[in-house]
């Protein structure tokens, strides 16, 4: 039977994989942007790189997030 304190604990963990998967997607689409809005204005092409930089954002933000629930399996 879980005490209070393992309970507690359990929670902590779960809300720093929460907090990890929040701030990974956001830094993963803020780069992918940020990235393609800047090759859009250096060659001029403005919707070309930035909806590849969204597309990949999705793609690398649903690995991430995939690796974390692995981690989280593992653990468990």
């Amino acid at each position: 039977m879980e005490t209070h304190s393992e309970k507690k604990n359990e929670g902590f963990s779960l809300v720093g994989y929460a907090l990890h998967v929040g701030f990974a997607i956001c830094t993963i689409v803020l780069v992918c942007v940020a990235g393609g809005i800047w090759l859009d204005r250096y060659f001029g092409t403005l919707p070309l790189f930035l909806l590849s930089g969204v597309v990949l954002s999705l793609i690398a933000s649903a690995y991430e997030v995939l690796r974390i629930i692995k981690s989280i399996q593992i653990k468990k």
